[in-house]
């Protein structure tokens, strides 16, 4: 596909997006591993806590 851009573990950034440097050993790299499964057990948490308000 024209304009698409792809790499495994490389962000990409900006308007039209480009593909930035590897995250592999960078400080971020732990952050991108770790945060997907933290937020989908804060949203598991939060809906099982969650009551409607009146």
């Amino acid at each position: 596909m024209k304009g698409v851009l792809r790499g495994d573990d490389v962000p990409a950034a900006g308007s039209p997006a480009q593909v930035r440097k590897p995250l592999e050993g960078t400080p971020a790299e732990p952050w991108v591993e770790t945060d997907p499964s933290f937020y989908a057990g804060l949203a598991q948490r939060h809906r099982k806590g969650i009551t409607e308000v009146h």
